[in-house]
């Protein structure tokens, strides 16, 4: 039978390996930052894709999309005063005007539409006004080694650290030195990699994300071996314990 020594020496042993491999952890091998993936371009700075799929301050250059939110004023027609969400075909649908294609237009673009519409035969000089209040097709995914991954709905422009905050930030076992984004440009997936800890420590910037970026935060493979280990310390301390009172 061994004795509590002689296991305790053995706990020890086990802990130290653990500790050993989740110091090793942050030397985790990732193809993207080393440059040797195959399935995407890997690339220093990701380039900007179309403008209709950036996510930027909602001003005139915003293009609008499924499941945005538009409020319409009509000034000398109230009836028309309204918020209407856009369908996922893309479109609203408006009293005295039907139905107006708004996907891929800007605020101005759907407010010349309407004028145009209502002035053929409903008003002379209508006067409209037309407001994105909720830019709700601009999604960001974040994913990995945080705690609340998922796809969160943006609005405004977001940067890398911003977006971690939205799910809730990294976990205890997130290798926050490979941060890898993903992007697709012109029907090609491009991808880069960023240490979200010289980012925090103010040694490089901030990068700013755009719609439908994947974010994904590795998982460092030492720190899960040493959470795996901890976790039995519970169960170790009983068997210790039931040793020490039969003895």
């Amino acid at each position: 039978m061994v004795g509590s020594s002689s296991r305790l020496s053995l706990v020890y042993k086990f802990l130290a390996g653990g500790l050993m491999l989740a110091s090793a952890g942050c030397a985790t091998q990732n193809s993207i930052r080393d440059g040797t993936a195959t399935a995407v371009q890997t690339v220093v700075d990701l380039p900007e894709p179309d403008p209709r799929m950036t996510v930027g301050e909602l001003v005139d250059s915003y293009y609008l999309g499924p499941r945005d939110k538009v409020d319409i004023y009509v000034y000398q027609l109230s009836d028309m005063n309204r918020t209407v969400e856009v369908d996922s075909a893309g479109e609203i649908q408006l009293p005295f005007v039907g139905t107006i294609k708004v996907a891929g237009k800007t605020a101005a673009e759907v407010r010349d539409e309407i004028s145009g519409r209502l002035a053929q035969d409903v008003l002379q000089s209508p006067q409209v006004a037309v407001q994105v209040s909720g830019a709700l097709n601009q999604r960001l995914t974040v994913t990995g080694a945080v705690n609340s991954p998922g796809m969160f709905g943006i609005s405004g422009r977001v940067t890398l650290l911003q977006a971690i905050a939205l799910a809730r930030g990294t976990s205890t076992i997130a290798n926050e030195r490979i941060v890898v984004v993903f992007r697709t440009i012109d029907n090609q997936q491009m991808a880069a990699w960023y240490d979200l800890q010289k980012i925090k420590n103010g040694e490089l910037s901030d990068p700013n994300l755009v719609a439908n970026d994947i974010v994904v935060v590795e998982t460092s493979r030492g720190k899960v071996l040493l959470r795996d280990v901890v976790s039995t310390l519970p169960l170790l301390g009983v068997f210790r314990t039931v040793d020490t009172v039969t003895r």
